[in-house]
């Protein structure tokens, strides 16, 4: 439907959302072996993570016979900025270490990495490390966006589809549907898409299938049980002139920042000489300015978030 504008154009300059911060919380646990008189071990053995193809530094999983002798179980919990591919464990010294299972906990979801006896050793015919991939299971990464309609407007709500993609990877994935008509982006109503990624989405998009447009006032995404806000405040998506039917949002990660985690870091010297250190790491958040248009449409302003097309 064709609608008459008016000529006011007011500019407003806006403060940006602060950008999103996700870290993936993960937990290694082992059980030292009671089939053998020297199952455990007075050295240290250390674990670290591939993630988004490079390695995290190691922290200590076990700290001799405290954590790691006979019967005794061990575990560590970390952040990562994603969820890991591959998990080392790394025995330090030469007094070997027999373990009967190692678990890998990511956000809940536990994943067994080994069970039966098994050696970390430096005598000949073993080995002192050893690297396991991650089951699919546990590289799952569990994401939900949430939209609100505004009620501000009476046509506010959409009969159309819409669709939400994400960018995982440097690849945007299928779009699914977030909105299915009035029944779930009608005036007043939340809608949520659930969806598994392979790692955490850099970018989300949205995209108005129809012409019948939709004004929303906030979208959030959740990611491992954490939520930030992408969008606050009316915004449509439209297919009219001066307005946009996709919209795309970045999603600051914790691989762009330090993840926001506290451990126990291992920095081991040439001669073999380690220390403890506890490191943490703060991410940055950063703001944006942007610039707002406010275009009247028939006898309702339509707040748009960006400046639209018709300013030029």
């Amino acid at each position: 439907m064709a609608i008459a504008r008016f000529g006011l154009l007011m500019v407003a300059l806006l403060g940006g959302a602060d950008a999103c911060s996700f870290v993936v919380p993960v937990t290694l646990t082992s059980h030292t072996s009671d089939h053998h008189r020297y199952a455990g071990t007075n050295d240290n053995v250390t674990v670290s993570y591939e993630v988004n193809g490079s390695w995290t530094s190691p922290a200590y999983l076990c700290t001799g016979y405290e954590t790691c002798d006979n019967d005794k179980t061990a575990n560590i919990s970390t952040s990562l900025a994603s969820a890991p591919t591959k998990v080392k464990v790394h025995l330090l010294g030469d007094n070997g270490w027999l373990y009967d299972s190692l678990t890998l906990t990511v956000y809940g979801e536990k994943c067994s990495l080994a069970t039966g006896d098994s050696w970390l050793d430096t005598d000949p015919g073993y080995v002192s490390v050893k690297t396991f991939d991650v089951p699919t299971t546990c590289r799952k990464v569990p994401v939900t966006l949430t939209s609100h309609t505004s009620d501000h407007h009476r046509y506010a709500g959409t009969n159309e589809a819409v669709t939400v993609s994400y960018e995982v990877d440097g690849s945007w994935t299928s779009p699914a549907l977030l909105c299915t008509g009035y029944e779930t982006c009608d005036n007043d109503k939340t809608a949520t898409i659930s969806t598994p990624l392979a790692s955490v989405p850099t970018k989300v998009k949205v995209h108005l299938l129809g012409d019948n447009g939709w004004l929303y006032d906030s979208l959030t995404l959740t990611v491992y049980g954490e939520s930030c806000s992408l969008a606050t405040g009316d915004s449509w998506l439209d297919t009219e002139p001066g307005y946009v039917s996709t919209k795309i949002f970045d999603v600051r990660s914790a691989s762009d920042f330090s993840a926001v985690t506290s451990t126990n870091l291992l920095m081991v010297s040439s001669s073999g000489v380690s220390m403890m250190a506890l490191l943490t790491f703060v991410g940055a958040f950063s703001s944006v300015a942007a610039v707002a248009c406010i275009v009247h449409k028939a006898v309702f302003r339509r707040s748009v978030q960006q400046a639209p097309l018709l300013l030029g």
